[in-house]
């Protein structure tokens, strides 16, 4: 039955990818291969867009098809995840640090822009850290900042996710088994909705794939200098925008007020009622209208 849902899932996405006109694209940044989405826009404003932990690029294209028609738009699978690969070494002998990533993904941007090109960078949860991160790193290639429930922000009030994990040492993300799927799929929903057991069959059968490269991924990019992304924001030269589900039971909304005290530069922040953790997927549509605005603001 599970590949009935894998079966739903590609289709779903198949139609957000050809709908929005992407087309998967390979890019190079030294040994690293990363795969990514474009839908070849040019001379259009451009967007990258980074996905969250133990996720890939598809997963994005809800939010971007919202957005694809105006902008050029690029979605890369990032290290350790989906299809991007390092030439030289397996996933377990590479280093997923904060440094690492920002280094191949500034490499791979340059590649396939060319020098001079400003873009608009847009993250959600894992993504949203390396995205707030790049733009610390890099403000010279930025325009403004697009951050959807980002990870790597200290919590005034701890999430249940996030409690867990400061009692237990258990990372409930990992979901190695159908019972651990379970628990975490009711964690990122704002409602109970029910699902079949196939449906978590499937998601930690997807995680099992890469289990261990993910494993060490988030103790390297998010738990091993925690909270980065707090660390850096005041590094940042380019406007923010912060989306947030009310209900997010990964990352709770109380993170707003440690960004909102350590930036520098003018910010938005908006909190979507109804909504969790996966805002960029079940509210894809609100998201794309406000960042839409953010871009234009900041053309």
């Amino acid at each position: 039955m599970s590949s009935i849902i894998s079966g739903i899932v590609k289709i779903r996405y198949l139609w957000y990818q050809y709908s929005g006109n992407f087309w998967t694209r390979n890019g190079i940044a030294d040994e690293m291969l990363f795969r990514y989405y474009d839908n070849d826009n040019d001379n259009k404003e451009i967007i990258i867009i980074f996905h969250g932990f133990s996720s890939k690029k598809e997963a994005c294209l809800p939010l971007a098809s919202g957005l694809s028609n105006q902008y050029r738009i690029i979605i890369p699978d990032l290290m350790g995840h989906g299809n991007t690969i390092n030439l030289k070494k397996n996933h377990k002998e590479c280093n997923y640090d904060i440094k690492t990533q920002l280094k191949y993904l500034q490499k791979f941007i340059i590649n396939i822009l060319g020098t001079g090109k400003k873009i608009h960078i847009i993250g959600y949860s894992m993504g949203a850290l390396l995205a707030g991160c790049f733009a610390a790193e890099y403000p010279n290639m930025i325009k403004s900042v697009n951050l959807l429930c980002p990870a790597g922000i200290s919590m005034p009030s701890y999430s249940p996710v996030y409690q867990h994990y400061i009692k237990t040492g258990d990372n409930l993300l990992s979901t190695r088994t159908i019972e651990e799927a379970k628990e975490l799929l009711y964690l990122l929903q704002c409602k109970y909705k029910f699902f079949p057991d196939c449906a978590f069959e499937y998601y930690s059968n997807e995680y099992n794939k890469k289990g261990d490269i993910y494993d060490k991924i988030f103790n390297e990019i998010i738990i091993s200098n925690y909270p980065i992304l707090e660390k850096k924001l005041k590094h940042i030269q380019s406007d923010v925008l912060v989306i947030h589900g009310n209900d997010d039971k990964i990352i709770d909304k109380s993170c707003i007020t440690n960004i909102i005290e350590n930036l520098n530069v003018k910010y938005n922040t908006y909190i979507i009622e109804n909504a969790g953790h996966v805002i960029h997927n079940t509210h894809f549509q609100e998201c794309a209208e406000l960042i839409d605005i953010h871009i234009q603001n900041n053309s």
